[in-house]
């Protein structure tokens, strides 16, 4: 499991970066987190240039979740809402038995400060392991 994270986290992608940001923000504390808070400490850590855009990324990130390809994402996260791309989620947590295995996966990868997903101007997303 482990190492899928670690290869997920390490994909190239636009999306990868905001992903790594979504999982630090579930582990920052022991929590079920809603949607708007979420988006909310996306747009803090520099994800979206407003709130709306930030939750634009939640969007793509929930969509990234639930792909057929991704079930190792789906073993260590749950939430309340479809299962399904598309459908609306919201409660997010890390189960519990697997929070020291993503912590140590997404500590491996520490991603840099890089461009935008979306590429707006101006926009950079700033992953940091805090």
């Amino acid at each position: 499991l482990r190492k899928q994270l670690v290869i997920t986290f390490s994909k190239d992608g636009e999306l990868i970066p905001t992903v790594q940001a979504f999982f630090r923000i579930l582990l920052s504390e022991n929590k079920s987190f809603e949607r708007e808070e979420v988006k909310i400490k996306l747009f803090e850590k520099g994800i979206g240039k407003d709130i709306g855009r930030a939750g634009t990324h939640l969007s793509n990130i929930s969509s990234f979740l639930t792909k057929v390809s991704n079930p190792h994402l789906r073993q260590v996260v749950e939430f309340d809402g479809g299962g399904a791309r598309g459908e609306t989620k919201n409660n997010y947590r890390v189960i519990d038995q697997y929070r020291d295995v993503v912590t140590s996966a997404l500590e491996e990868v520490k991603a840099e400060t890089v461009l935008s997903p979306r590429g707006d101007q101006g926009e950079t997303i700033r992953s940091t392991a805090s």
